[in-house]
């Protein structure tokens, strides 16, 4: 009798959960269905750099995720199934770089390992101030797609961002690379290899280190593939890396799209 209830209890239990999840819209990417919650999720694939300039090293996935945390523990990451991950997993490596604030998540050539959201849960003693990529009091979830494998390119790397309902009247999101080492004599926005020109600004943050932010607004809800292209014109003499990074700025909730964020140096003739 007691079976009966407890099947009876786990099918009602299972038609709640499709009914639960059949009122989000869904949202494929790479042939993957998702269902679109109200989280972030992004995919960071490419260079990693462990903190020296000559430590470039590349890997099949790198997913990084920032946390503002105060102390030592930044975070945690979690499988797509559930469990935590440890420093120690085969097929994985953790790299936590508290100078930097960010934790970052690499696959190892493991064929075995899930496809799926893999989620970064922060400490909610984080401190929101724009500059991280978690909600207020909130975990962030970050995905690696990677049915298909192959390797990454050293040139730069993708991040996808999808977050929940984008249902306002007038749609738009930002995204921001940040440059160092400067400054920079071309950046070009780019989308599905189209160059973008309106909506695209460059503002110098700080003059010492010659930090600059570049900006492309974007109204509308198109997805696509969004490039930020950066390069300058250096002296032999001066072996400075002109550093690029990209994070989220002011994005409305609900867009779906990839933006690749490329560095180059160019020396004069």
């Amino acid at each position: 009798m007691m079976s009966v209830w407890v099947l009876l209890l786990s099918l009602l239990w299972s038609l709640v959960e499709v009914h639960s999840q059949q009122t989000f819209p869904y949202i494929s990417f790479n042939g993957t269905t998702l269902a679109n919650h109200s989280y972030m999720d992004l995919s960071l694939v490419g260079n990693d750099v462990t903190g020296s300039s000559d430590s470039v090293q590349c890997h099949t996935d790198l997913t990084t995720c920032c946390s503002k945390a105060q102390g030592s523990h930044r975070g945690d990451w979690y499988f797509p199934n559930g469990p935590r991950l440890l420093f120690s997993e085969d097929g994985y490596s953790i790299y936590e770089n508290r100078t930097a604030q960010i934790i970052d998540l690499r696959r190892r050539n493991n064929p075995t390992s899930p496809v799926g959201i893999y989620r970064c849960d922060i400490p909610t003693n984080a401190v929101h101030d724009g500059t991280d990529f978690s909600v207020r009091d909130a975990p962030v979830y970050v995905g690696l797609y990677t049915a298909s494998g192959g390797d990454v390119e050293i040139s730069g790397y993708t991040i996808l961002f999808e977050i929940s309902d984008l249902s306002g009247p007038s749609p738009r999101f930002t995204l921001a690379c940040i440059s160092t080492g400067g400054p920079a004599t071309t950046v070009t926005w780019t989308r599905d290899s189209t160059t973008i020109t309106q909506g695209t600004q460059t503002v110098l943050n700080d003059p010492v280190t010659a930090q600059y932010t570049h900006t492309l607004t974007v109204t509308g809800t198109v997805e696509g593939r969004y490039g930020c292209n950066v390069s300058n014109n250096k002296p032999s003499s001066d072996l400075a890396q002109l550093l690029v990074s990209c994070k989220p700025n002011g994005i409305k909730e609900g867009i779906i799209l990839t933006l690749f964020c490329a560095s180059s140096i160019q020396l004069p003739h």
